[in-house]
């Protein structure tokens, strides 16, 4: 049986990229890709240059959205108030 150059071990210089680190560089690549992934979510998801929003805004927004009822808004708006 013949398994190419090197006798079938390692592939050469091409074979194992970076002479044997090529799984360093590899495992970059995915963290990186994983980074910006999700550096790109955390963007979309928090508004990405509109700054935070007060805890009266959030609860504004609920109230607007239907999650809470307008009892719990009104006691919620009340204590942020004070």
């Amino acid at each position: 049986m013949v398994y190419g150059m090197m006798g079938g071990y390692g592939g050469g210089m091409m074979g194992d990229g970076l002479y044997g680190y090529g799984w360093v560089f590899q495992l970059l690549i995915i963290v990186l890709l994983v980074a910006i992934f999700w550096w790109l979510l955390r963007g979309q998801r928090f508004g990405y240059g509109t700054g935070k929003e007060t805890p009266l805004e959030i609860v504004k927004r609920r109230y607007a959205a239907g999650e809470i009822a307008k009892k719990e808004y009104d006691s919620l708006k009340k204590e942020l108030e004070k």
